[in-house]
């Protein structure tokens, strides 16, 4: 707020710096301006501070002429004695207050002479009414009554009583703390004691002054707090209070990636007032005593009171005055820190260059270097702020890096190279190594080669981070790291672009790869490992000759990689080699060793046609007396024999008759052999397999032929064992049995106990059979039986067969040694039996159940009867149990024979007791009742006969109807005629029904 005077108040003492500031009377006491002066004052005068170097603000007033207002002020005067109203006195007396105060700013303005002081009247009238108020109850003026102290405070002020002022405004403190005044009561007691070196009341009244942050008061207070502070050296109180300044004019909130730091615009005094903490907080931080406080860095604050987005404002002037006072190297550890703590801040780059250039300018420079890597190691692309970081943010930092990476990998490019230098310059000559393996040395190239690799990446595409890839190469192969360089090199000469040097780096890479191999070679290194490093090497020597043809080194390079190839079995690349050395200008032995491996390759993929042609073509190029051409002629044959193996092989899915031509062009590719190349070693194969070929052509005859002659011309060779296996066929396949079957007992004769000599007997006793050579086949089929009891199928046949034969024969005893072999071969194989074996041992068995059916049925019921009896029982139970036998193993073909068999024995014994003879000498009643005794006998016998019938004929219902079953009705027919000898009735339905 403004008020008319002229007069300024000195708010602090000369001991301020030039830049501090001062307060004017008229800003400071305002009284209750016009709208157009409120607008003046919001928009110039918020923190109520003006700079001493700028001129004060002219405001045109209308002013009221001083007649008129001394005239009024009597008026005034005049009437407060006459009103005995207390509340009406009291606001006609605050008006002549009003008043007196605007009658003593005119005269103040216009220089007019006054004994008493100008504002005597004023104070006189404001404490008036402060005596006035008194006597009415509390609170009767309200907000008029805190206007009112803070007027008479202003006026003393005005009046030069300080202290008188001073007291005002602790009164109007106690009495209206919550006045709108509050605050700048509190700075204006603040401002009295500070005046006069009372910093720690100073400093009290400051701090109750900025406990109102929406005061206009609160910035100019906050910045006296901590000048207040630093008076009486409690340094931290001191920072704390300017920063609150700080926040006030710049922001407390704190700095996040995506905003960037930016200064408000602030007035000048404003700017000042900020410019001057900023000074005094870096003062403080720069201190190097223990006196300050706990930890007086300026790191250590930040970390107490919390970041700020101004932040790098502090670290900067605090930097800036160490520069100043050239602590150089105080400035740059400054500097860092603020990198280090914000190391994603858009200012972090440059502070780090002012760290760096901070030693140069302190002549530093063993410190110029770590501080260039550490520049790198925080804002290079292998750091972790690069990937966060903005396009723009990225292209700032660029032209450092590239600078600080370039110093850097020189640098320890040179210094690598002169530790080798000065390692070998020590060394005798014939002791020098062929590569260092200094510890030092390998430091430095490992740290060059890390900053070219870094160069390459920040700079990728650019033609100087290409060419830094051959340096970063030679690097780290100096440093060892041998499989790295080799992939830098090929990247340098295959890459795109290429480098300049590109055949020199392409040749450096195959002999890195040679070095590496002898290194694994030395370490013991897996196998797989170094196939896996042999075959990257000669894939590098064919990038080379293919990238580089005219090369002086491409040719040799070519005959070593042809051979490579060909030593490690990758024989197609192997002839793409050797075909490219011959049509190039080589020498002779360059020539010959192409064509051998081209040979040999096309050999080892069974390209036999591509082998013969080009093992003919090894041949033209040397003579009979070398030592190779024998060799050679081998391997020609041999090519000449797969040959027909292949065709063989791809015609093996067809009809003879439609493989013919192909098989007649493999007997004669095979002929060949042995009629051209007879002295070789295949020749043999040839010649057996000419007859298997024909075998399967079925000339039998011709293949009989070319076996014996095999067999006569290679008696002790291994193939001739199989000959007579091949004869056998032969004969079987013409359907000449008797020489077959001599041939496979011969086979059996020499090796009876092999499986092949247990077959070769049973097919020859199979093939006598066929020819119908009985005194062959019978031995034959006997001899198997005894000896081989396994398989059991096969020897339960062989069984099968002898009872057959003597079944025929009409030699029963020796058939039912058979059958007994059956039954009893049958039992011993238990779980293992098979419905062959239960059908044949059910065969078997109903032999021997009819032979038991037929020893009953022989024996007659004579006299005595008991006697005959007994024998009778005794066969009809042996008789039972073998039918019994027979029907346990659940044939069903023989179970109702045996079903049958039983029933017929009962009824049969039914029949023997009624038709057995009766004792002599009977009277008719006794005869009768004989015969009554023999009937009651019979009749049990009679119904489980029909009973056995009945479950004979229901086999039937369940699918078994044979003869048997037939048989069983028939006889049910007798038993039971009134059943079962119904005749079935057909009656035929006549069409014209329909």
């Amino acid at each position: 707020m403004v008020y008319n005077c002229s007069q300024r108040v000195l708010v602090f003492s000369t001991f301020i710096l030039a830049s501090l500031f001062l307060l004017s009377s008229c800003e400071l006491w305002p009284t209750k301006p016009s709208l157009e002066e409120t607008q003046i004052n919001k928009n110039v005068h918020k923190g109520l501070l003006i700079s001493e170097t700028l001129k004060p603000i002219t405001i045109n007033k209308t002013k009221v002429a001083a007649a008129d207002l001394t005239n009024l002020r009597n008026a005034y005067a005049e009437l407060v004695p006459q009103i005995k109203n207390q509340k009406q006195k009291l606001q006609i007396t605050k008006r002549l207050a009003s008043l007196e105060m605007f009658l003593a700013e005119q005269q103040q303005e216009q220089g007019e002479i006054s004994d008493k002081g100008y504002y005597t009247q004023a104070i006189e009238a404001y404490r008036s009414l402060q005596q006035q108020s008194a006597q009415l109850p509390e609170n009767a003026l309200g907000l008029e009554g805190e206007h009112i102290a803070y007027q008479l405070s202003r006026a003393l002020e005005l009046q030069g009583d300080t202290q008188g002022s001073f007291d005002a405004l602790q009164n109007l403190i106690e009495k209206y703390p919550k006045s709108k005044y509050i605050a700048e009561a509190h700075f204006r007691q603040g401002e009295y004691l500070f005046a006069r070196s009372l910093f720690k009341q100073a400093s009290s009244a400051y701090t109750q002054a900025i406990q109102y942050p929406t005061s206009d008061y609160f910035a100019i207070s906050a910045y006296m707090l901590g000048w207040s502070e630093f008076k009486l050296e409690r340094y931290f109180p001191a920072v704390q209070a300017f920063g609150q300044v700080l926040d006030k004019y710049l922001g407390s909130y704190a700095w996040a990636k995506g905003t960037l730091p930016f200064t408000p615009e602030l007035k000048t005094g404003e700017q000042r007032l900020v410019k001057d903490s900023l000074r005094i907080m870096s003062l403080v931080f720069s201190y190097n005593t223990a006196s300050t406080f706990d930890d007086h860095s300026l790191s250590a604050y930040i970390d107490k009171v919390g970041p700020r987005h101004y932040d790098h404002q502090l670290f900067d002037s605090l930097a800036q005055l160490q520069l100043n006072n050239d602590r150089y190297k105080d400035s740059a550890k400054v500097y860092l820190a603020f990198a280090e703590r914000y190391p994603a801040h858009p200012k972090a780059p440059g502070f780090y260059v002012k760290h760096i250039d901070a030693f140069i300018l302190g002549k530093f420079p063993s410190l110029v270097m770590p501080a260039k890597r550490g520049f790198v190691e925080m804002f290079g692309v292998n750091g972790e702020i690069w990937p966060n970081n903005y396009i723009e943010e990225q292209a700032a930092v660029k032209p450092f890096l590239r600078q600080y990476l370039d110093e850097l990998s020189q640098y320890e490019h040179a210094r690598a190279q002169l530790l080798v230098k000065s390692s070998e310059s020590n060394i005798p000559q014939s002791n020098k190594p062929q590569s260092n393996t200094n510890k030092k040395h390998i430091a430095a190239f490992t740290l060059a080669a890390r900053w070219y690799q870094e160069y390459i990446d920040t700079f990728t595409g650019e033609v100087e981070a290409v060419e830094k890839r051959f340096l970063l190469a030679e690097s780290l192969f100096d440093a060892g790291q041998k499989l790295a360089a080799i992939t830098e090199f090929e990247r340098y000469a295959y890459g795109t672009p290429q480098g300049t040097k590109a055949p020199e780096a392409g040749y450096a890479a195959i002999l890195s790869y040679r070095s590496a191999l002898t290194d694994l070679a030395k370490s013991g290194t897996e196998v797989e490992t170094t196939n896996e490093l042999q075959e990257a090497w000669l894939t590098s020597q064919l990038r080379f000759i293919e990238t580089f043809p005219a090369d002086q080194r491409a040719n040799d390079i070519g005959l070593t990689l042809m051979q490579s190839r060909f030593e490690n079995s990758q024989f197609e690349r192997a002839i793409n080699v050797a075909d490219w050395l011959l049509t190039r200008q080589v020498n002779q032995q360059m020539t010959l060793s192409a064509s051998l491996v081209a040979a040999h390759s096309w050999f080892a993929l069974e390209k036999f046609a591509d082998a013969e042609s080009a093992y003919l073509s090894v041949l033209s190029q040397l003579t009979v007396n070398d030592a190779r051409y024998a060799d050679m002629q081998e391997r020609l044959g041999v090519s000449i024999y797969k040959q027909g193996e292949l065709i063989l092989a791809e015609t093996k899915e067809l009809t003879p008759e439609f493989a013919q031509k192909e098989h007649n062009q493999v007997i004669s590719k095979w002929l060949q052999i042995v009629t051209q190349l007879p002295d070789t070693k295949v020749r043999l194969n040839a010649h057996y397999d000419v007859t298997t070929l024909l075998l399967k052509q079925k000339q039998w005859s011709q293949a009989i032929e070319l076996m014996q002659g095999f067999a006569e011309r290679f008696p002790e060779d291994k193939l001739t064992a199989n000959i007579p296996e091949k004869l056998i066929f032969a004969y079987e396949q013409n359907q000449q049995w008797v020489p077959a079957a001599d041939g496979l007992y011969k086979l059996w004769q020499q090796q009876p106990d092999t499986e092949n000599g247990r077959l070769s007997l049973w097919t020859a006793a199979e093939y006598y059979k066929k020819a119908d050579v009985r005194e062959q086949y019978l031995p034959a089929f006997r001899q198997y039986a005894h000896r081989y009891p396994q398989p059991f199928d096969t020897a339960m046949e062989a069984r099968f067969m002898m009872s057959e034969f003597y079944l025929e024969s009409n030699e029963s005893s020796k058939r039912r040694f058979w059958l007994n072999k059956m039954i009893q071969a049958n039992k011993a194989a238990a779980d293992t039996q098979t419905i062959r074996s239960q059908y044949l041992a059910a065969m078997s068995s109903l032999v021997f159940a009819h032979d038991a059916g037929y020893i009953f049925d022989k024996i007659k019921l004579t006299l005595p009867l008991k006697t005959s009896l007994t024998k009778k029982r005794q066969a009809m139970d042996k008789a039972l149990t073998q039918y019994d036998q027979v029907m346990a193993y659940g044939v069903a073909e023989f179970s109702t024979t045996a079903n049958f068999k039983i029933a017929e024995i009962f009824r049969s014994l039914s029949n023997d007791l009624m038709e057995s003879q009766r004792p002599k000498g009977l009277s008719a009643l006794e005869l009768e009742q004989y015969d009554m005794l023999l009937e009651e006998q019979a009749y049990p016998f009679e119904e489980q006969a029909i009973e056995l019938h009945e479950s004979n004929v229901q086999r039937s219902w369940k699918g078994n109807y044979d003869s048997w079953v037939q048989n069983s009705i028939e006889k049910l027919s007798e038993l039971l005629p009134v059943r079962y000898g119904k005749v079935e009735q057909v009656e035929e339905l006549k069409d014209d029904l329909y």
